[in-house]
């Protein structure tokens, strides 16, 4: 070593203060990243429990709105199938009437018929008249 080096170099006694002082910025250090890992840790945790609530109340949201729509769905299906009921037993009675037209129909074709009679004799009787 040249004379210059000793000259710039620590006193021993600097060197013992140094590894004093190391320890202690170790130590600070140390709890300095404690201190951020903890923050990080629990700012995560929080984080996550924050999102959590949110996706819950979602959840909640959603399935009672789809609660509802199934409720209003259920609703228009028993009025459909009442409407339902109600078109079989007017479509039944429609049945029962159409019957009846044709049985009164039938009736109305023989007392044309039967009514026809007279007519065609008295027809046949004015035809054996002499006219002006």
């Amino acid at each position: 070593m040249s004379p210059a080096s000793y000259l710039t170099a620590p006193p021993r006694v600097a060197a013992v203060n140094c590894i004093t002082a190391d320890l202690s910025t170790i130590h600070g250090v140390f709890w300095l990243a404690l201190a951020f890992c903890l923050l990080a840790v629990l700012g995560s945790i929080g984080y996550a429990a924050t999102r959590a609530w949110q996706l819950w109340k979602t959840v909640r949201a959603v399935a009672k709105a789809a609660t509802d729509a199934v409720g209003r769905v259920t609703t228009s299906a028993a009025t459909a199938e009442e409407r339902a009921v109600a078109l079989t037993a007017g479509t039944e009675r429609l049945s029962t009437a159409i019957t009846h037209l044709q049985g009164s129909l039938e009736e109305l074709a023989v007392i044309r018929a039967a009514a026809a009679e007279p007519r065609n004799l008295l027809a046949s009787i004015r035809g054996l008249v002499p006219r002006k």
